[in-house]
């Protein structure tokens, strides 16, 4: 009887285990097929020669945010709508650094417990870097600051329940 108990305990988890795969992958296919097409936009458009990273930013409007060379191999950034409509390209030299960014938000944050994450993104036309993190009472805390300056765009902070 045991044996028989352990068996479907087993099916029953390979089963569920094998479906959240599944239906994680199909959750992911749409974002990843988004890259490749991003990747082939930057291409066609000669945007850039190389590319060394790409991020997917959703604030007021989604974009694909792709970093790498362009043909005279200076560091640029690529903001692409995710309609493929439109697209922003600058140098990255043209704004701050990620870790100037990061030097920003600490030095204007207080009630920082952990960064969970900076992405390049786009609000209202404005190249943004976008800082989220955990606050010291355990509420989720957004911090904007435009690329081109540092200067801060707006912050907000979701309550932990």
């Amino acid at each position: 009887m045991k044996k028989w108990l352990f068996i479907s305990l087993f099916v029953v988890a390979v089963i569920f285990i094998s479906a959240s795969v599944f239906a994680y992958q199909t959750v992911r296919s749409p974002l990843l097929n988004g890259f490749e097409q991003a990747e082939q936009f930057v291409r066609d458009q000669t945007l850039l020669a190389t590319i060394s990273d790409i991020d997917y930013y959703h604030g007021t409007t989604a974009y694909y945010v792709l970093q790498g060379e362009n043909q005279a191999g200076e560091e640029t950034i690529v903001w692409i709508r995710d309609d493929f409509d439109s697209y922003h390209i600058e140098l990255s030299s043209d704004g701050i650094s990620e870790d100037e960014a990061l030097a920003i938000w600490q030095n204007e944050v207080n009630d920082i417990s952990r960064l969970k994450s900076i992405r390049l993104g786009i609000e209202r036309g404005i190249p943004i870097y976008e800082v989220v993190y955990t606050t010291v009472q355990n509420s989720k805390g957004y911090y904007y600051i435009r690329f081109e300056d540092g200067e801060f765009v707006k912050r907000y902070q979701l309550r932990a329940n």
